[in-house]
């Protein structure tokens, strides 16, 4: 029963993310009802619900692709960086990219510092 209504809670938390999203792509005129639009959009959304799956350490297909492709290299800072691979996805070969942006990098950074300040703080409701 807990992990249905886990299960229940975290699809629902994807749909509220999606429906974000799939607003600002409309807002920045991205062609959203385009068939190539509904493929891309399927498999972020898909990825997303894999990494929330994760985080409560419930299996989802979509964290094999995620181990299978991402390698994750700790720089001299002590942050991360993301590498995807498609070589093994994709019969012809690709580079390496980068999915992160400099700026998301640091935003991530610094959201994962401030995680450290809540942590242990229980919070009750009155």
């Amino acid at each position: 029963m807990e992990l249905e209504q886990t299960k229940q809670f975290i699809e629902a938390s994807v749909d509220d993310i999606s429906i974000g999203l799939l607003r600002q792509f409309y807002n920045m005129a991205i062609k959203t009802n385009s068939e190539l639009f509904t493929k891309d959009l399927a498999l972020l959304v898909d990825m997303m619900r894999g990494l929330i799956y994760r985080d409560f350490n419930i299996k989802h297909p979509a964290q094999l692709l995620t181990d299978k492709l991402v390698t994750l290299n700790t720089l001299k800072d002590g942050s991360q960086s993301a590498k995807i691979d498609y070589t093994d996805l994709i019969q012809k070969k690709h580079k390496q990219h980068k999915p992160l942006s400099p700026d998301i990098k640091d935003e991530l950074k610094d959201m994962n510092d401030m995680a450290g300040m809540f942590e242990g703080e229980d919070i009750k409701d009155d």
